[in-house]
């Protein structure tokens, strides 16, 4: 099987490229997951881990709340997270020689929400609300290889 659900086109959203190129400059100074553990197993891309914390730790740092808001209005922390991870880790995802808009399986908690902090609060906490981990299909961009920095 393939981790790919479908293939979206060649575009990049609006703002992607210099979403990409930004982060590219730092990328590896960006949390690793649970010391790199993350795979394409041929089904889906799995984040290792038996619970939600080594996720739920990484999207309460400053720097992905940063890049979740540099990505488009509306985006869900969960595709954040896999949009950026699926920047981090073309390598072992096995993405590198595709570009474009795909669709595909991440295995990892997706039952996360951004919750307010207070009621006057503008600031928010990210909060699993299912402790299942699960498969589901997200969209990402995937730019050309060039267009990143080495």
């Amino acid at each position: 099987m393939s981790v790919i659900v479908r293939r979206l086109g060649d575009a990049m959203p609006p703002g992607f490229t210099e979403f990409a190129e930004f982060f590219g400059s730092w990328e590896s100074e960006f949390w690793p997951y649970r010391k790199d553990e993350v795979k394409n197993d041929y089904n889906s891309i799995v984040f290792g881990g038996t619970s939600a914390s080594d996720q739920l730790q990484i999207m309460q740092q400053p720097e992905f709340r940063l890049l979740h808001n540099l990505l488009p209005a509306g985006t869900s922390p969960v595709t954040a997270f896999c949009q950026i991870y699926s920047l981090k880790y073309r390598r072992q995802m096995q993405t590198t020689d595709i570009s474009g808009l795909y669709t595909i399986k991440f295995t990892l908690w997706p039952y996360v929400s951004a919750q307010p902090l207070g009621s006057n609060s503008a600031d928010f906490e990210y909060k699993v609300f299912n402790s299942d981990k699960g498969t589901v299909p997200v969209t990402v961009a995937l730019p050309p290889l060039a267009l990143m920095p080495a």
